[in-house]
């Protein structure tokens, strides 16, 4: 009986992935608009973390070097920044992080006058862009400190001088200490790859695999299988599972596109992050023929899909990272499924959490995925 049963599934199932699949609509939101959309969303999220590896090169021009660029260049070294000495003005441009000293810089700031130091960030990093200024506005404080100091000593303003002061113990010490382990929101194509993977294959099972539904019902398919020799959960079962297969498809196009084109770095833990794929799959399938079976019509269908996915996009963190969004807000992407999933992907991909981490995400999927099934079968329909 089983047997029989689960063979007409898998008969039913593929019959449908086949019609789901091969619609022009569908081919074109599965494998090439998700490339725009990582393309445009992961170059302008490229600031919106915080997060960051690499050197951190600080071009430095000055007219004439004197006794004060050393000494600020050295406090620049010491707060992590790798300074590059700029011969031109032009080459400046080939270094996103610039700092402008102006002629006879030294000679002014001894005599007492102001003098302006320039500097500029050439991207649209937001808290990259601020902690720059922490540390420029730092280094330049402890300079102008020292050369009080300096004068009032009467050492006379020398490198060596400088050096000295440097060197010297603080009076007051500062002992820091982490009270966690520190997590830097993912930006650009970390962020950007993953959120509109899942973004993707909700707006795809709401609104395909709404369409053919509604279309084979308006149109009597249903009606006919109806009276085969098949069951209505044979039915309800196959177009849940071939909605799953392209959710499938979806995540296999993001995993590979962000892994050789964009250059997204999955974690170590692949299999735990399948498992949380395969589950948000199971959700929108079943949330996909929710919405076919409840809809009137496919433009109401796609219409409600559309608005359904980009608000819970917007609003779980897969446009932005929800960790830099206020608090209110990180309790609220709670509410969605998309939210424990982006959430999940994060703590694997980004936060260096064990795969247990994921364990309550995966639970909740699975329990959502139950109700939404036991739902859908309610309100499956074949006219």
């Amino acid at each position: 009986m089983m047997r029989g049963r689960w063979s007409r599934i898998t008969f039913l199932t593929g019959k449908d992935f086949w019609y789901l699949i091969r619609e022009p609509e569908t081919l074109f939101w599965m494998f090439l608009m998700p490339f725009v959309f990582f393309f445009f969303i992961g170059s302008m999220a490229g600031g919106l973390g915080g997060g960051g590896s690499g050197e951190e090169f600080l071009a430095s021009w000055a007219p004439d070097e004197g006794v004060l660029v050393p000494a600020i260049e050295e406090r620049l070294t010491n707060l992590g920044y790798t300074i590059v000495r700029i011969d031109t003005v032009e080459h400046m441009d080939r270094y996103n992080r610039q700092i402008r000293f102006p002629e006879a810089f030294s000679d002014s700031v001894f005599a007492g006058n102001q003098a302006t130091v320039t500097f500029r960030r050439t991207d649209e990093s937001i808290l990259g862009g601020q902690y720059d200024d922490i540390r420029i506005q730092r280094a330049i404080y402890e300079t102008l400190a020292d050369i009080v100091l300096i004068d009032r000593d009467d050492l006379g303003f020398t490198i060596e001088s400088f050096d000295a002061r440097r060197e010297r113990p603080a009076l007051i010490g500062l002992e820091v200490e982490q009270a966690g382990t520190r997590r830097d929101p993912p930006d650009g194509f970390q962020q950007a790859v993953p959120g509109v993977m899942v973004q993707f294959i909700l707006i795809i099972l709401l609104t395909g695999g709404s369409y053919l539904l509604i279309t084979e019902r308006q149109g009597g398919h249903l009606r006919r299988l109806a009276a085969a020799p098949v069951e209505k959960i044979d039915v309800f079962a196959s177009r849940c599972l071939s909605r799953l297969g392209m959710g499938i498809v979806q995540i296999g196009v993001g995993l590979t596109a962000g892994a050789f084109v964009f250059k997204v770095d999955w974690g170590p833990h692949i299999g735990a992050l399948l498992l949380i794929l395969l589950l948000w799959g199971a959700v929108a399938a079943a949330m996909g023929v929710i919405a076919a079976s409840l809809a009137k019509t496919v433009n109401q269908a796609i219409g409600l899909g559309m608005l359904l996915a980009n608000t819970m996009a917007a609003l779980s963190g897969c446009w932005w990272p929800i960790e830099v969004t206020p608090t209110w807000m990180q309790k609220l992407a709670w509410i969605f499924p998309s939210g424990w999933v982006m959430d999940a992907i994060h703590r694997l991909t980004s936060f260096g959490d064990p795969a247990s981490a994921i364990i309550p995400h995966a639970l909740l999927l699975v329990s959502a995925t139950v109700i939404l099934l036991l739902i859908g079968r309610k309100v499956f329909r074949f006219s």
